[in-house]
C-alpha cells in the first residue's frame, strides 16, 4: 500500500506515451505531477507527433487527494480519489485556439500559449469541477531491475472503455464524462507507461 510520503515530490513522464483515442485516433502526451502531502498538481501536454514536437495543448488540475484500500482487481495498487479544485488549459498553437473559441460551451477569447482556468464551465477537451469533482483512480509505485522508482496511473479496460462508451452515447460532453469520474468506473488496470521521479 503506497503512503502518502511515498509520493511526495515531482514525478515526470519516461517518455512520449501514446494515447488511444476512442474514435482510433491517437495522440501523445507527457506528464509532470507533484505531490505534496495532501495536494496534488497535474499538467498533460499533448502532441500531435511521437517526438513531441508539435503540441496540440495542455490540461493542468490540481486538488486534494485521499489515499483509499489496496485495488481489488490490481495487486499491490492502491485506491485513489483525486479532489480538483481547478483546472486549467493551454491551446499550444493557433489552430487550436480557434477551435476552442469556435466551441459550443466554455470560454471565448483564447489565444495561443495563453492559459484560461475552465474550473466553472469546462470546455470540450475537460469537464467542469460540477460535473467531475473528483476522479477516481489507482497508484502503483515499483522499482525497477535498477531501483528506479515508477509510478503508475489507473488505466481502463477495453470492456470499460466499451461500457462508458455506450453509456455515454447521446449525452452531451459533460454529462459523458460523468462516468469516467464516478467510483464504478476506478479503472481495473494500469497504464503501461510510468512516471519517474524528477
Amino acid at each position: 500500500m503506497i503512503k502518502k510520503a511515498d509520493l511526495n515530490g515531482k514525478w515526470q513522464s519516461k517518455q512520449s506515451e501514446t494515447l488511444k483515442n476512442p474514435d482510433g485516433t491517437v495522440m501523445y502526451i507527457k506528464r509532470d505531477a507533484v505531490f505534496s502531502e495532501d495536494s496534488w498538481e497535474i499538467l498533460i501536454k499533448t502532441f500531435v507527433d511521437e517526438s513531441a514536437e508539435l503540441p496540440l495543448f495542455t490540461v493542468r488540475a490540481k486538488g486534494n487527494y485521499k489515499l483509499g484500500e489496496e485495488a481489488k482487481d490490481v495487486p499491490g495498487a492502491t485506491c485513489v480519489d483525486f479532489e480538483n479544485t481547478a483546472r486549467y488549459v493551454t491551446p499550444q498553437n493557433g489552430a487550436m485556439a480557434q477551435m476552442l473559441n469556435h466551441a459550443a460551451v466554455g470560454k471565448v477569447g483564447w489565444k495561443a500559449n495563453v492559459e484560461q482556468e475552465v474550473s466553472e464551465e469546462g470546455c470540450f477537451l475537460v469537464p467542469s469541477i460540477e460535473n467531475c469533482p473528483v476522479e477516481y483512480d489507482l497508484l502503483s509505485l515499483v522499482k525497477d531491475e535498477d531501483g528506479v522508482e515508477e509510478l503508475y496511473f489507473g488505466d481502463y479496460t477495453s470492456e470499460q472503455r466499451e461500457d462508458m462508451q455506450k453509456s455515454s452515447q447521446g449525452k452531451s460532453g459533460f454529462e459523458a464524462s460523468q462516468g469516467i469520474c464516478s467510483p464504478e468506473n476506478r479503472p481495473k488496470t494500469l497504464i503501461e507507461f510510468p512516471l519517474l521521479r524528477a
